[in-house]
């Protein structure tokens, strides 16, 4: 099942796939299933198609340079129209053999269809639009959605983002990361953003600042970009520690004119592009952009196709059999088409595989493309002191390597930072708390102090100390209402922060230097560095004042307690000294030659006897009657009574049996006489 919360979505990839592809295929279907909606119009998901022919004469390629390519209108019969004249154009001993566009259009994809051209495709979102059965005729020269998806989830995780929030302003592309839907290492968070509506743009973006996630993968095209980065600076979600990863293609051009003077300096803004296609048999493997890529090897191609036919011998011209329907009006076509011109796509096919290579990726096999992740750049030229605008290479993806540092790439983004950071004066707050953070307007010897070196304590001297060894430049003071930071309610009734919280999300201070205690709260709006000390909980209780008591064994009953036990001792020594007089079985002798019986329970013994029971310990006066009595148990006890074996019990008028002899046995009636 899906669990999709406000903000959280965790999809299983496989449903996830089958549903884009569906609606995809709906969106692409709408115009023809819906009254009262012009089929003939493209629509506005496909965009501007930049489109070009490729033929060639005996002489070579024919036709406009490699990098020049027209754009398409979107009306589908002008844009047959303007086919029609480009085709009319061409050398009457032209064979035209292929056609290159940058997106899926109605009319030329007609066009191809109906006069066996191949066609190839040069942008991955418009050509994934379209159903596989409408391109049986098409090659698609760009990277799948398996392989970007894997290099963006490779990305980041050699980037190791814990969690990150992928924002999207459509559907379209969210199938070219669906490898990042069961991310392993952390949440994965996607959020929508309509960026006309501003006022809900920035309502999500402020909650995404309130939040611990500084990573973000942005799924938006051009036109979009400025406006998130309008709304995103609006909402303050901006600083050292956020990093943006923007998947759309954008080239250096746009970037300088348009994007780098909205890019926030010191940001971590990177660019994940498929900017170029290597062959595998260059060494060293030059960078060349896809129009250039694909004008050699369709070079390539040709000359194989037309070696073939030629040592054929079949003929390399043949006139345009004119198609009866959308095309039977453009009359007369000047090119030329060969009869098995469908072959030239096998070849191209096969030149793609050799020069760029395979891989497979989820059971597929794909074009081996690579991408480049470059970093974005506003520094300053130290000469000039001018702003340079630049898209640095930092790494580049290959299937088989994975990322690859550019040479030099760490050590310039480090330089880049520390310049960054050297031109900042960053503002500190703090508050009064020593031995923390205090102020002093004098030092030990009497000079007078100024600016940051009023400041001292233990965290003020250990942030000293970390910014000379980053030297950072900085300006302490107290916070506005010298508070650490706490939730309290404003005018309107609000939850606000107060204090240095409240200042560093309010951006009126870059840094908070205090003995600020780690919360929940606190750390749900702000960052927290590593905590230098740790306080662990303890109790604490008043020292005693009275003095050690040598009767303290006694406190643990009270005096009426005591007294009571002290009665019951008393009775029942004295109950169990009458019980002995009156008893005859008491009365014996000790020795059998001395003719006088005794009785040993007296009134100490009766005592000691009754102590002896009450602390479970036994006394000498059980073992007389261990001796002697037939009802007991080895120990002293009764059968009774056999779980407390020690205690000393005696059957004051249990008939006692002899044990030394037979004799001893037959006196006993006489002695109780």
């Amino acid at each position: 099942m899906h669990k999709c919360g406000a903000i959280r979505c965790d999809l299983r990839p496989i449903p996830t796939l089958m549903f884009l592809r569906a609606l995809k295929f709906l969106l692409l279907l709408s115009p023809l299933l819906l009254p009262g909606v012009a089929g003939s119009e493209v629509s506005d998901a496909t965009g501007r198609v930049a489109w070009r022919l490729h033929a060639w004469g005996p002489a070579g390629p024919v036709g406009p340079p490699a990098d020049t390519m027209e754009t398409l209108p979107a009306d589908e019969e002008k844009a047959r129209e303007a086919i029609c004249r480009a085709v009319s154009s061409l050398p009457p001993d032209a064979h035209l053999l292929a056609a290159s566009s940058s997106g899926f259009h109605p009319a030329l994809n007609s066009f191809c269809l109906a006069f066996n051209v191949t066609c190839v495709f040069l942008d991955a979102l418009e050509g994934e639009r379209v159903p596989d059965d409408w391109l049986h005729n098409a090659i698609r020269f760009f990277p799948a959605p398996e392989l970007r998806s894997q290099s963006v989830y490779e990305y980041i995780t050699w980037a190791m983002w814990t969690n990150f929030v992928v924002l999207y302003c459509d559907f379209h592309n969210l199938e070219s990361i669906h490898s990042v839907f069961n991310y392993p290492m952390g949440p994965v968070l996607f959020r929508h953003l309509d960026l006309d509506d501003a006022h809900g743009t920035q309502s999500v973006l402020r909650q995404l600042k309130l939040s611990t996630i500084n990573n973000f993968i942005l799924d938006m095209p051009h036109s979009q970009i400025l406006k998130f980065l309008k709304l995103a600076s609006e909402a303050n979600l901006k600083g050292l520690a956020r990093s943006f990863l923007l998947i759309r293609e954008i080239n250096s051009t746009f970037f300088k004119e348009q994007m780098a003077s909205r890019v926030w300096a010191g940001m971590n803004f990177t660019s994940h592009l498929f900017d170029g296609v290597e062959f595998v048999g260059d060494e060293p493997r030059p960078r060349r952009n896809k129009t250039s890529a694909l004008e050699l090897l369709m070079n390539a191609a040709h000359s194989y196709w037309l070696s073939r036919w030629a040592s054929a011998g079949g003929a390399l011209r043949a006139g345009f059999k004119n198609r009866a329907g959308a095309w039977e009006r453009c009359g007369s076509l000047g090119g030329r088409v060969h009869p098995a011109a469908g072959e030239f796509r096998q070849l191209l096919e096969k030149q793609i595989e050799q020069q760029v290579g395979t891989v497979m990726i989820d059971g597929k096999r794909l074009y081996n493309f690579s991408f480049s992740v470059y970093h974005m750049y506003t520094e300053r030229d130290p000469e000039t002191k001018e702003n340079l605008k630049e898209m640095n290479d930092f790494a580049t993806w290959t299937a088989q390597k994975g990322f690859v540092m550019a040479p030099g790439a760490s050590n310039r983004h480090q330089r880049h930072f520390r310049e960054f950071m050297n031109e900042l004066n960053l503002t500190v707050v703090t508050v009064i708390d020593p031995p923390f953070s205090f102020e002093r307007d004098f030092d030990d010897n009497g000079n007078r102090l100024y600016g940051n070196d009023r400041w001292t304590g233990f965290s003020i001297e250990l942030f000293k100390r970390v910014a000379s060894v980053l030297n950072l430049t900085y300006t302490i003071r107290v916070s506005s209402d010298g508070q650490f930071g706490g939730l309290v309610e404003n005018d309107s009734d609000e939850q606000v922060w107060s204090g240095t919280v409240g200042e560093l999300m309010a951006g009126t201070a870059d840094v908070a230097v205090a003995s600020l205690v780690i919360t929940y709260d606190r750390e749900r709006v702000v960052d927290f560095t590593t905590p230098y000390t740790s306080l662990g909980l303890s109790v604490i209780m008043k020292k005693p004042e009275q003095q050690t008591d040598p009767l303290q064994f006694m406190l643990p009953f009270s005096g009426r307690v005591w007294t009571c036990m002290l009665l019951a001792w008393l009775l029942t020594s004295l109950l169990m000294l009458v019980c002995a007089r009156l008893s005859p079985y008491e009365w014996y002798s000790h020795n059998d030659c001395v003719p006088v019986v005794e009785n040993q329970f007296g009134a100490l013994n009766s005592m000691w006897f009754t102590i002896g029971s009450l602390m479970q310990q036994g006394s000498d006066l059980a073992q007389e009657p261990h001796r002697r009595g037939w009802l007991r148990q080895p120990g002293g006890s009764s059968p009774c009574c056999s779980s407390a074996p020690t205690r000393p019990t005696w059957p004051l008028f249990s008939p006692p049996a002899g044990s030394a002899t037979s004799t001893a046995w037959k006196r006993w009636p006489a002695r109780a006489k």
